[in-house]
């Protein structure tokens, strides 16, 4: 049984629209087999997440006559890293980095789909997303299987981004072993954007794995496939 993660068909789906110049053949290729290494941007957004998730793993420190919030080699100003703090303190009941996956049964192949949920808040799924350009518009959200897949996986019907834009970044400047001081970041997070599954996502998703295997095909990509005898979470195929 092949093995395929949320990110891997959220990416191929960037790449059949052709949604940006960084969207490309190579970029899925890296993402499927792993050899994506991430830019300064994404590790900041992935310190944003462990301040919101382990805020009790922060500490603090003084640099420059100012207090900081220092986590996994970020260094955010004191007062922009209790917004994440205050986050995660009206979040108590959420239960972050939740392990799903599901099997998806096709005309010639059985599929499991695997992804890790941000935070799991009852019957409700938040996804953080740290965003640094203001062009981004909420359709870069809507369009997204992301979302559809794990409304899907965990049968549920609400799920909300939770949308943190960033102002003021001038780069990884300024490193102070061991982290790297943001200096003028500020994040600040408004409402979230909340969706809802609807008549016929289902069928899109499978559909869109269909596409994705027929391109695997096409290719003869399948030696970069992971595989698995895993059973699902789930049990139940569709």
């Amino acid at each position: 049984m092949y093995k395929i993660s949320v990110t891997t068909l959220e990416k191929f789906r960037r790449f059949m629209a052709a949604e940006t110049s960084f969207d490309t053949e190579a970029s899925l290729i890296n993402t499927i087999t792993g050899r994506f290494e991430g830019t300064d941007k994404t590790r900041i957004g992935h310190a944003w997440h462990s301040l919101i998730e382990t805020p009790k793993k922060a500490c603090y420190m003084k640099y420059q006559n100012e207090l900081w919030m220092g986590i996994d080699g970020m260094a955010f100003p004191y007062k922009v890293g209790m917004k994440a703090k205050a986050y995660a303190s009206n979040h108590l009941v959420m239960v972050s980095e939740v392990p799903v996956r599901k099997i998806y049964t096709l005309p010639k192949y059985d599929i499991m789909v695997s992804g890790r949920v941000d935070g799991l808040e009852g019957i409700e799924v938040r996804d953080t997303k740290v965003e640094f350009n203001t062009y981004t518009t909420l359709k870069e959200f809507t369009e997204s299987v992301q979302w559809r897949f794990y409304l899907d996986m965990l049968d549920l019907k609400v799920f909300h981004y939770d949308i943190w834009e960033v102002s003021g970044y001038k780069g990884l400047e300024r490193f102070v072993d061991p982290f790297y001081y943001l200096e003028g970041i500020d994040l600040n997070y408004n409402e979230p954007l909340t969706l809802h599954p609807y008549k016929g996502m289902q069928d899109e998703l499978r559909q869109l794995l269909i596409d994705f295997m027929s391109w695997i095909e096409h290719k003869q990509f399948f030696s970069i496939l992971k595989t698995t005898n895993e059973g699902a979470l789930q049990t139940k195929k569709r």
